[in-house]
């Protein structure tokens, strides 16, 4: 009994390895397409950086095919506002950065 399990063990894995070595090699996508880009960015970020690969590379809103306009510019765009003195709010409706106006040179 355990000489035919054996060997129908045996008879099933020689066919599955068969299987996978007649199986054709997969070619490589041409360099300067959306596929090629993506293949170069996975080998560049390895195991080191597959957060920033995920977020910039994978992520669903840069698939290709696509519609990525910007967003109407009345819902993120603010004009600059003076806070005090030379120090200017110059940010979005989302984000908030300052910015200091240079002084004047005095002549």
């Amino acid at each position: 009994m355990k000489m035919r399990v054996a060997a129908a063990l045996s008879i099933l894995a020689s066919w599955g390895i068969n299987a996978v070595a007649q199986q054709p090699p997969v070619p490589a996508p041409p360099p300067d397409s959306y596929e090629g880009h993506l293949a170069a960015a996975k080998r560049a970020a390895g195991f080191e950086f597959p957060g920033t690969l995920a977020r910039l590379c994978i992520a669903p809103t840069t698939a290709v095919g696509q519609n990525i306009g910007a967003a109407d510019r009345g819902l993120w765009y603010a004009e600059p506002v003076k806070v005090f003195d030379n120090l200017y709010w110059v940010g979005t409706k989302i984000h908030s950065p300052g910015r200091c106006k240079p002084a004047k040179a005095s002549s």
